[in-house]
This record gives structure tokens, C-alpha cells and sequence, in this order.
């Protein structure tokens, strides 16, 4: 299985998928503040491993609008969905999209580094 997902609404509906965030159920933005990560709890965790059971590969397209925290926040979950401290879950990632269009919304690209405050 492949997952073809996008960062925003409109890239996911052009590209007829979901978002990362709705298919990983990534945090997003709460009341003008930066959503921490948090683990999924147990239950949450096995019936997203049974639905992702058969994931290879993940493609986000434009990538230029994916937050270095929110490429963080997907390890961490497939960290912990599949139980394993390999990079990504083990599963293999192809970004597809231009670094240099529009940035994310809300963080810092990719390539940046986290910011500190």
C-alpha cells in the first residue's frame, strides 16, 4: 500500500487523498498555539496498525508546505504505531513537490532547522 497525502486541504483534494494530518492523526494548531505531539493511546494505535498494516511508502505531495515538525510529528507516530525506533516506521517516504514554492503555513520548512524559544 502507498499513501499519497498532502498538507492542506485543497492539495490532498487535488491529488484525491487526505491530508497527513487526518490519515496519521497528526496535531495540528489549537488556539494560536503550536499542538505538542502526543502518542496515540492503545486502542487508537492498533486500528491504525491494522489499517496501515500493509503500508510501504508514504508520498507527500508538496512538500514545500510540509513543517519540519509536522515531518517530526509523522515519525513519531509511525514510531509508535509500528513499534520500531527506525527512521519513519521503516516505511520508505518519496517527497514530491518544489522546496522553493510556498512554505508552510504555520512553522518552518523541512530543511530548517527547529526553532528554539
Amino acid at each position: 500500500m502507498c499513501a499519497i497525502v498532502a498538507p492542506t486541504g485543497i492539495a490532498a483534494f487535488n491529488v484525491g487523498r487526505q491530508t497527513i494530518h487526518r490519515l496519521f492523526q497528526l496535531p495540528t494548531k489549537h488556539e494560536g498555539k503550536t499542538a505538542g505531539y502526543w502518542a496515540l493511546n492503545k486502542e487508537a494505535q492498533k486500528r491504525m496498525k491494522m489499517t496501515l498494516k500493509n503500508l510501504k511508502s508514504i508520498i507527500p505531495d508538496e512538500v514545500s508546505m510540509v513543517s519540519n515538525l509536522n515531518l517530526a510529528y509523522l515519525h513519531k507516530c509511525l514510531e509508535n504505531i509500528f513499534g520500531t525506533d527506525d527512521w519513519l516506521g521503516s516505511k520508505s517516504i518519496l517527497f514530491v513537490g518544489d522546496l522553493l514554492q510556498l512554505p508552510p503555513v504555520n512553522g518552518r520548512p523541512v530543511f530548517k532547522k527547529f526553532a528554539t524559544n
